[in-house]
Parts: C-alpha cells; structure tokens; sequence
C-alpha cells in the first residue's frame, strides 16, 4: 500500500484510474490461478508414482477439478477485462 503525506493508508497500490476493488479481485484471483497451478504441477509429478488404478482414477478426478477451475478462472479475467474496458478503466 502506499502511504500518502497525510498517513493515509486506504490507497490501494493501483495503475491510476483502476478500480482499487478489482485490482484486489485481480490479485486474488491471480494468487488462487498460482495455487491451482502449483496443485496441477504436484499431481503431474505423481502421476509418474501412481500404479493402482484406484488411485490413477483419483488422480485423473483431481486433475479434471483444476481443468475445470482454470477454465472457469479464464473466463472470470475475460470478464474482468471487458468490464474494465466498458468502465475505461486501461
């Protein structure tokens, strides 16, 4: 956060003009994409382990779940970006 002269800290880091609440859904979503993605890189390790096909049929579930939110993350940016752009927000 910055610190402007008066000690007011409520100013979000921000590009000027963007919307200091979706700098912060953008950086929350940011950080959940990186946590998926470090999950998807775990499971891609262990796969090369998994020999019982219990545990395959797991591993591949997992794998689709974080397919499925990635996607879904996608399509939340997308929507972010339009929406910045319709507000002139860039």
């Amino acid at each position: 956060m910055l610190v402007s002269a008066s000690g007011d800290q409520h100013q979000a880091n921000t590009a000027p003009g963007l919307d200091p609440r979706m700098h912060s859904a953008v950086t929350d979503l940011l950080a959940y994409v990186l946590v998926l993605d470090a999950e998807r890189q775990r499971l891609h390790a262990y796969a090369s382990d998994v020999t019982e096909l219990r545990d395959r049929v797991e591993l591949e579930r997992r794998t689709g779940e974080i397919a499925n939110e990635l996607e879904a993350m996608r399509e939340i940016v997308a929507a972010l970006r339009a929406h910045r752009t319709a507000a002139g927000n860039q």
